[in-house]
C-alpha cells in the first residue's frame, strides 16, 4: 500500500486508515487498560510529554509506561529538532509520538493496532505535527524518505509479524529503506544480558527468569539481543556506522544515558556507575526476589570494562556516516541524568561533560528554562528555593552512600562508624558555618549520603546543591530524611542484615535503630513531625499519588514486597531445621522400640543357647549313627537300596548329591573341552571376585569412559597394595592440600574432606581457609573435622576476600614441602597424592606436577574426562589445561607471591604461569586423580557460570608477555571463553622463501602461485618452485609466465632426479636468500591474506622449531591441525576428516598448540633452525621426512606449534600421487616407517603432546580401551 494514495483519513478519530478492509493486528496491552488510558487521555488539559496531569493518573506498571514523563528521556540527549522529518515504525499509545511532535516538524506515526494508533492520535490530537497511519510497517510505501526513523520497544517484536529467515535483519533493513542516505535509525531495545536479568528480574517479554540469558531456549519469536548480537544485525542490515548509548535503568523508564566510549569503561578507577543510582531494578512482571546489589555488581563491571555489555538496556543510532551520528549529539557530555518526578518547572537535567583540557564539569540546567524562570520571579509563597542552573567540579570519589551499603552487610560496627562520619561532618559544618550544633543551613536540606563524596584522603564533599529551605533544618531532620531515603533505596538489605537487631521490620524501627547508634534521640512526636515536613517538600516539588499526609504516611511506611535470595533460602532453612527437630522426635522413637529388639534379641539368645545344647546331643547320636555305617552290615545295606534305585524300585534321591553331581559333570566338561589352564583361571576369577568385590562410591556415566575405568580406576586391592608400598617409600613428603572455602554446600563440603581423609597417602596435611561464609553450617562442619583429624588446620577470615585472599590464608598454614590445590567442592581420588608421591620419589627434582581430570555431578556421576598432553607452553598460553591436580613446590609458590588479588576465577592460570617462567622441572601424571564438581555455580558447569573469570585470565596473558618481553595481543575466542589467542607482532619483516617442488600438472601449480601472489599481504617474500622433471608443455609454459609477470619474486630451478622430497628440498635451501623457509607443497591454496604475517609472528621466536596451518581438503573438512605421534604405527594427523568448524578435542582445533611435528606441506622455520639440524633426513625421499625433522627440532631444545588460523586447502599429493596406491609404494612407506621406528621408537610410543589415554589406532582423540 502507498500512503498516503491508499490511505483515507477518518477525522472523528484523527488516524489514516487503509482504504481497503482486511488489516488486522492485534497487539494490545488489555482492553480494561486501554480504556482507563483512553479516558485519561480525555480528561486531561496537558497532553504533553511531561505531562504532570498524566503523571498522576498513573496507577499501575502499563498506565505508568504510557503516561510517564520519563518515556522521553529516552530521547532527550539527542539533538532531534535538525531532523525536518521522522517516521515512527510501532507508536504504541503515542509516548515518545508526542515527543517527537513537540520538536520535529513532520511525524509520521506507524501503529499496527487501530486501539493503539487511536490513543496515540488522542495523546497528539493538538499538533499539526503529527500523522498517526494504521498499518504493518512490511505493507506499506511512501513517497518521501526520511532523516530519522525511529524502532524504540519494536524490534524484539520482529518474529511475530515478519516471516522471514531473520526477521530482525528484515525490520532494519526496512526501516534503512525508509531513511535518506544520510538518514539516522534510532533504536531502543532491551539487553537480553542486561544486569537485572542476572539480579532476577523476570524477562521483560515472557516474564521467565533468566529467559534471555539462555537464549530464549523455549520461545523465539519474541527475543532481544546482547551488544555484540546487535551490532551484527546492523551490519547486515547494511548500516555502516553505529553508536550505542545506555539508558539506566532501562529504555522504558530512563533516569540515567551513558554516552561513552569503550575508553571510559576502562579508567583505572570506577566512577560513572555512582550515576546509575541505588535502586535494583524493577521487575516488571513478577515479585522479586534480589540476588545482589546492582550498583555494586555495576561498579565491578565498570573496572573490568563490561558496563557496556551487561546494561539493561541499549538506545543505538545507526547510519551510513558516523559524522552524522556525531551531529545528533554532544560529544564532550559523556552522562546525563534527568529528574522529571516533578512539576515541569523543577524539571532538570544533569549533565557530565568535558572540558578541552580533560577535566569533567557537572552541568544541571532547566528542562524548561522559561517555566523555571518563571517560577524564580513567582515564589514568594514556597518554602523552597530551587537552583536549577550550576556548574561544579567532579568530584573522584565514594559516594558516602555506597560506604553505608558496604558497612551494613559487613557488621554493626563498620555500620555505626559510617553513620557516625556522616553525622560528625553535618556538626562539624555546623560549626564551620557558627550555628548552633543542631542547625544547618537550608542548602543543607540534601546533605544526604547520595549527596556525599569522601575522596582517597577521606575528605568528605557535599555536591548537588540544588534546594534551598528557606528556614533552617536540623540536623536531625538532615539525618531523618538521609535514612528515610536510604530505607526505601535498600530496604530489603536492610532487612537481611538487621533483622536480629530490629524488634519490627518497618521504617520507624529502623530510623530509632541508626539514631541510637549515633547516640540521638527521636522521639513519636519527632518521627511524626519530620515526615510531616518531608510530605510538604514533597508537595511543594512534585506531583504524588498521595493527596493527604494519611496516605502519604502509610505509603511511605509500607514498601513493596521485594525479598532477598538468600533471604529465601535463610527461611527455607529454617523450615529445614524445623524438620530436622521433628527428625531428632522420630529418632528417639526409633531408639525406644531397638532397646526394646534388644531385650527380645537377648530372649533369642538364650533361646539359640538350648538349641546350641541340643545340637551337641545330636552330634553325639551322629557319631553313633556313623559308626554304625562303617559296619559290614550297614556298607551291604546300602548297596541294597543303590540297586534298588537303579532298578526303579524307588525314586527317592539326594538334592544336594545331584547338585554336587552337576557341577562335577561340568567341571569334567571344561577339562576336556577347553583344558585345565582354562578351568584353573575360570575357578580363580570366581575365588578372586568373592574375595575382592570392591566397588568405587562413584556411579559412571555408560560411555566409553565407563570401560576405560573399569580397566583403569584402582580396585580396593590395588588400594591395599599402595599402602604397603607407601611406608617403603626412601622419600616421604607432607603435601599440604589448599582448600579455600564459601558458603559450600554441606554434602559437598564434606565429600570434599573426606576425599582427603582417604588418601592412600598419609603423609598430608589439609589447609582450609574459610572467607567469612555467611552459612553458618561452613565454619560448623570445618571446625568438626579438626577437632577429629589432627592433620586438618583451619583459619576461619573475618572478612569476604575472594578466592586469592582465601587461597593466601591457606597458604600461610602450610608447612609441606608441595601444597596441592583443592576446590572446596571437587574431590580427590583415592590414589591422588600416592601418584604425586610416587613420580617425587622418581623425579624429586618436580617443581611443579599436574594429572588428568574428569567431572563429577551433584550425584557423583562420573564424566567427561580430560586427557591432557605433557607440558606444552604455547597450548597453555591458550587456556588454562594443567588445572586440576595441580602439585606445585611450596618454596616457589611463596617465592613469586602466592596468589594475585584481582585475577579471581583465573587466580590459579596465573600462579602457574608466574611458575613456569621459574623453573623447567614440570611433570605431567597421565591419570585421572581429580574429579572436578559439576553444579550451576561451578566453573566445570560451563561457560556461564563464572563470566568474570575469563577476563581474569586474558589479563593473566598479558602480565605474562610483558615479563618476558614477548611484544603480543591477547584475544578471547568468540563463543569459547576461556580459550585465548596470541598474536605476536612481527619485529622485522625479513624476507620468506617459499620453497614449491614440482612435477607437471601446471593447472595446480598455476592454482597455487595464483594465491600466494594474489592474496599473500607479507611484503618481503620471494618464490622457489624447484622443477623435478615436468614433461607436459601447459607445465613449462606456466612457469614462464610466472617467472615474467613475477620476476622479482618468482624463480625456478630444474631438478631432474629421481622424486626425493628431502633431497629436492634440501636443493632448494641452497638457492634460497631468505631468512624464513616456507616449504610448501604445489597443491596448497592460499585462503587468509595474513597466513605468513601469522607464521612469521611464531618463527621469529627463539623458541620456536616448525610452525604450520590448518590445511582442509576441498569440501572442508580438516586434513592437517598438527602431526600425532604413534597413530598408524609412526604418525598421523590428529582430527582428519573433521568438519572445519569443529573446535576439536579440548578445543585443540581452534587453538595455538605445540604438536610433536607439523606436515611438510607447509612447514616454516628460521633458516638458523633449519641448519642447526641438517636439513631433511635424504634417506626418507618420500614419507616422514618432516616428521623426522621435527623430531630433531625436539631433540635440540625447539618447539614445533599449530595455528588455527593460518588455513589453506591442500589437493593432496597431486603431483606425484598417495603413497599408498601401489606395492611398490608400500613396500617403500613400510621400509621409512621402519627406518622411523628404529630411529625414534621411544617417542612415537608416547608423544608428549598427546596422551597415552587417547587412542593410537585412530586420528579422532577417541579413548585408549
Amino acid at each position: 500500500m502507498k500512503y498516503p494514495n491508499d490511505f483515507c483519513k477518518n477525522p472523528e478519530l484523527n488516524l489514516w486508515l487503509p482504504s481497503q478492509d482486511g488489516f488486522n493486528f492485534t497487539y494490545s496491552d488489555g482492553l480494561e487498560e486501554e480504556i482507563y488510558l483512553e479516558n485519561c487521555l480525555r480528561q486531561v488539559s496537558d497532553l504533553s510529554s511531561s505531562s504532570t496531569e498524566l503523571a498522576s493518573c498513573i496507577r499501575d506498571w502499563s498506565s505508568e509506561y504510557h503516561l510517564s514523563p520519563q518515556r522521553s528521556s529516552l530521547l532527550r540527549p539527542l539533538q532531534i529538532n535538525q531532523c525536518s522529518s521522522v517516521l515512527e515504525l510501532g507508536a504504541g499509545c503515542g509516548a515518545i509520538t508526542r515527543y517527537l511532535g513537540e520538536n520535529i516538524p513532520h511525524v509520521i506515526a506507524l501503529e499496527g493496532s487501530k486501539q493503539r494508533a487511536k490513543l496515540a492520535a488522542l495523546r497528539c490530537q493538538d499538533l499539526n505535527s503529527v500523522q498517526v497511519v494504521v498499518s504493518n510497517f512490511k505493507d506499506i510505501e511512501f513517497n518521501q524518505k526520511f532523516d530519522a526513523v525511529t524502532l524504540i520497544g519494536v524490534l524484539e517484536y520482529s518474529g511475530l509479524y515478519l516471516h522471514s529467515q531473520n526477521p530482525y535483519q528484515k525490520t532494519l533493513e526496512i526501516a534503512k529503506h525508509y531513511l535518506k542516505d544520510d538518514g539516522i535509525l534510532i533504536l531502543a531495545i532491551e539487553n537480553k544480558l542486561g544486569l537485572k536479568y542476572w539480579a532476577r528480574c523476570s524477562e521483560d517479554h515472557t516474564g521467565l527468569l533468566f529467559d534471555g540469558i539462555e537464549g530464549y531456549v523455549k520461545e523465539k519469536k519474541i527475543q532481544t539481543f546482547g551488544k555484540r548480537e546487535l551490532e551484527n544485525l546492523l551490519k547486515l542490515a547494511g548500516f555502516d556506522a553505529f553508536k550505542f548509548l545506555y539508558p539506566f535503568p532501562d529504555y522504558k523508564l530512563p533516569e540515567v544515558l551513558l554516552n561513552i566510549d569503550e575508553f571510559y569503561f576502562q579508567r583505572d578507577k570506577p566512577w560513572l556507575y555512582q550515576w546509575l543510582g541505588y535502586c535494583n531494578s524493577r521487575d516488571y512482571r513478577h515479585s522479586k526476589l534480589e540476588n545482589f546489589h546492582e550498583f555494586l555488581v555495576a561498579k565491578q563491571l565498570e573496572h573490568n570494562g563490561l558496563s557496556s555489555e551487561m546494561s539493561n538496556s541499549f538506545l543505538v543510532l545507526a547510519s551510513s556516516s558516523s559524522n552524522k551520528i556525531d551531529s545528533y549529539l554532544d560529544v564532550n557530555c559523556i552522562a546525563y541524568k534527568y529528574s522529571v518526578k516533578r512539576y515541569k518547572q523543577f524539571m532538570t537535567q544533569v549533565s557530565l561533560c568535558q572540558g578541552l583540557d580533560g577535566s569533567l564539569k557537572v552541568v544541571r540546567e532547566p528542562i524548561y528554562p522559561s517555566l523555571a524562570a518563571l517560577q524564580e520571579k513567582t515564589n514568594s509563597d514556597n518554602e523552597l528555593k530551587h537552583y536549577p542552573n550550576e556548574t561544579t567540579d567532579f568530584v573522584q570519589g565514594t559516594p558516602l552512600m555506597e560506604q553505608l551499603v558496604i558497612s551494613l552487610s559487613s557488621n554493626e560496627e563498620d555500620f555505626k562508624d559510617t553513620l557516625q562520619k556522616w553525622y560528625i561532618f553535618l556538626v562539624q559544618e555546623s560549626k564551620r558555618l557558627n550555628l548552633k550544633k543542631t542547625d544547618l543551613p537550608g542548602t543543607y536540606i540534601d546533605c544526604t549520603p547520595w549527596n556525599l563524596i569522601v575522596t582517597e584522603d577521606n575528605q568528605i564533599f557535599y555536591i548537588d546543591r540544588e534546594w534551598d529551605y528557606l528556614n533552617k533544618v536540623t540536623v536531625n531532620f538532615v539525618v531523618f530524611r538521609g535514612l528515610l531515603y536510604f530505607y526505601i533505596n535498600i530496604f530489603p538489605w536492610i532487612k537481611d542484615a538487621l533483622r536480629p537487631l530490629l524488634k519490627e521490620e518497618d521504617l520507624k524501627c529502623f530510623v530509632n535503630y541508626c539514631f541510637n547508634l549515633i547516640n540521638l534521640n527521636i522521639e513519636d512526636g519527632d518521627y511524626l513531625y519530620f515526615n510531616e515536613l518531608e510530605f510538604n517538600l514533597q508537595r511543594q516539588t512534585s506531583y504524588l499519588s498521595a493527596k493527604t499526609f494519611d496516605e502519604y504516611f502509610k505509603h511511605i511506611n509500607s514498601v513493596p514486597h521485594v525479598v532477598l535470595t538468600r533471604t529465601k533460602l535463610d527461611n527455607l532453612e529454617i523450615a529445614v531445621q524445623k524438620s530436622q527437630i521433628e527428625s531428632e522426635y522420630f529418632r528417639g522413637e526409633w531408639k525406644r522400640l531397638q532397646s526394646q529388639l534388644q531385650q527380645r534379641e537377648l530372649l533369642l539368645q538364650q533361646t539359640e543357647l538350648s538349641l546350641q545344647q541340643t545340637e551337641l546331643s545330636l552330634q553325639q547320636s551322629r557319631a553313633t549313627v556313623i559308626a554304625m555305617e562303617s559296619s559290614k552290615f550297614w556298607k551291604m545295606r546300602t548297596f541294597w537300596f543303590k540297586l534298588r534305585r537303579t532298578l526303579g524300585i524307588s525314586d527317592d534321591a539326594s538334592f544336594s548329591i545331584n547338585r554336587l553331581g552337576g557341577k562335577i559333570k561340568r567341571l569334567i566338561y571344561i577339562l576336556r573341552n577347553k583344558g585345565l589352564r582354562y578351568a584353573i583361571a575360570r575357578i580363580s576369577k570366581k575365588v578372586y571376585l568373592r574375595l575382592d568385590n570392591g566397588s568405587s562410591s562413584y556411579e559412571v556415566l555408560p560411555d566409553s569412559y565407563q570401560r576405560w575405568l573399569q580397566q583403569n580406576f584402582p580396585r580396593e586391592s590395588d588400594l591395599r597394595k599402595m599402602a604397603e608400598t607407601v611406608e617403603i617409600f626412601p622419600y616421604q613428603p607432607v603435601i599440604s592440600v589448599i582448600m579455600p572455602t564459601f558458603n559450600t554446600s554441606e554434602h559437598f563440603l564434606r565429600e570434599a574432606i573426606e576425599s582427603v581423609i582417604n588418601q592412600v597417602y598419609p603423609y598430608w596435611e589439609l589447609c582450609i581457609a574459610d572467607d567469612a561464609s555467611t552459612q553458618p553450617h561452613v565454619k560448623n562442619i570445618v571446625e568438626e573435622y579438626a577437632a577429629k583429624e589432627t592433620r586438618i588446620k583451619v583459619v576461619i577470615r573475618t572478612t569476604n576476600g575472594h578466592i586469592s585472599n582465601a587461597s593466601n590464608s591457606a597458604l600461610e598454614m602450610a608447612t609441606g614441602e608441595f601444597i596441592a590445590l583443592l576446590d572446596h567442592d571437587d574431590l580427590l581420588t583415592p590414589d591422588a597424592l600416592y601418584e604425586v608421591a610416587l613420580l617425587l620419589n622418581r623425579h624429586p627434582e618436580a617443581d611443579m606436577i599436574y594429572s588428568d581430570e574428569d567431572k563429577i555431578d551433584e550425584t557423583n556421576k562420573v564424566s567427561s574426562p580430560y586427557f591432557k598432553p605433557d607440558w606444552c607452553p604455547d597450548s597453555f598460553l591458550s587456556r588454562m589445561y594443567t588445572c586440576h591436580l595441580g602439585i606445585y613446590r611450596r618454596e616457589l609458590v611463596e617465592k613469586i607471591g602466592g596468589f594475585r588479588v584481582g585475577y579471581e576465577g583465573s587466580q590459579d592460570y596465573d600462579l602457574v604461569l608466574r611458575i613456569t617462567e621459574k623453573t623447567k622441572n614440570i611433570f605431567h601424571i597421565p591419570k585421572i586423580l581429580y574429579h572436578w564438581r559439576i553444579h550451576p555455580q561451578s566453573a566445570a558447569s560451563g561457560v556461564e557460570a563464572k563470566p568474570y573469570a575469563y577476563k581474569a585470565g586474558e589479563k593473566a596473558l598479558i602480565d605474562a608477555l610483558h615479563r618476558r618481553g614477548e611484544n603480543g595481543i591477547i584475544s578471547g575466542l568468540p563463543g569459547f571463553p576461556g580459550l585465548y589467542r596470541v598474536r605476536y607482532k612481527i619485529e622485522d619483516y625479513k624476507r620468506v622463501s617459499i620453497i614449491i617442488p614440482t612435477r607437471d600438472l601446471g593447472n595446480v601449480l598455476n592454482n597455487c602461485l595464483k594465491s600466494i601472489f594474489e592474496k599473500t599481504a607479507y611484503p618481503n617474500y620471494e618464490v622457489i618452485v624447484i622443477d623435478n622433471g615436468s614433461t607436459e608443455n601447459d607445465t613449462v609454459q606456466i612457469i614462464d609466465y610466472w617467472k615474467s609477470k613475477e620476476h622479482e619474486r618468482f624463480s625456478c630451478y630444474p631438478l631432474n632426479i629421481e622424486f626425493n622430497f628431502s633431497k629436492i628440498n634440501n636443493y632448494a635451501v641452497a638457492k634460497a636468500k631468505g631468512d624464513y623457509l616456507l616449504f610448501l607443497n604445489n597443491d596448497i591454496e592460499v585462503i587468509t591474506q595474513d597466513w605468513i604475517d601469522a607464521l612469521v609472528e611464531q618463527a621469529q621466536r627463539p623458541s620456536i622449531g616448525a610452525v604450520g596451518g590448518l590445511l582442509l581438503y576441498p569440501d572442508k573438512s580438516i586434513q592437517h591441525a598438527g602431526v600425532v605421534l604413534g597413530i598408524g604405527g609412526v604418525a598421523s594427523h590428529g582430527h582428519k576428516k573433521y568438519p572445519s568448524t569443529s573446535p576439536g578435542y579440548a578445543g585443540q582445533l581452534i587453538t595455538i598448540n605445540n604438536y610433536s611435528a607439523i606436515t611438510g606441506a607447509c612447514l616454516m622455520c628460521r633458516r638458523e633452525v633449519y641448519e642447526a639440524v641438517g636439513g631433511f633426513a635424504e634417506e626418507l625421499a618420500i614419507a616422514y621426512n618432516d616428521v623426522d625433522f621435527c623430531l630433531k627440532l625436539l631433540r635440540q631444545g625447539y618447539r614445533n606449534i599449530y595455528l588455527p588460523h593460518v588455513v589453506l586447502y591442500h589437493h593432496e599429493s597431486k603431483s606425484r600421487g598417495r603413497d599408498d596406491d601401489s606395492s611398490e609404494k608400500l613396500v617403500r612407506l613400510g621400509r621409512e616407517a621402519e627406518y622411523m621406528k628404529k630411529k625414534w621408537g621411544k617417542i612415537l610410543e608416547k608423544d608428549p603432546c598427546y596422551n597415552p589415554n587417547l587412542t593410537r589406532s585412530a586420528d579422532d582423540y577417541s579413548i585408549n580401551i
